[in-house]
């Protein structure tokens, strides 16, 4: 976890260190800074989601269909 971590953060200065360069504002490598940061949460998302859904993939698809079929009977 921790070599994830720190690749990650090398990964994150590294690009960010110097964004936008041509325009000539201030600011301009915070929005690239969070416009990754978005995006690797989004990806780690989609992983781990994954991942969920293969360890409880069954369990909840059997506990839907008996949610249905237990509001359908009312």
């Amino acid at each position: 976890m921790n070599k994830k971590l720190l690749c990650g953060l090398i990964f994150f200065i590294a690009v960010t260190y110097q964004a936008f360069p041509a325009t000539g504002y201030a600011n301009d490598g915070f929005e690239l800074a969070l416009f990754l940061g978005c995006f690797l949460l989004l990806v780690a998302g989609i992983i781990d989601g994954i991942g969920f859904l293969n360890k409880n993939g069954k369990m909840l698809i059997h506990r839907v269909k008996a949610f249905i079929k237990n509001k359908l009977a009312h």
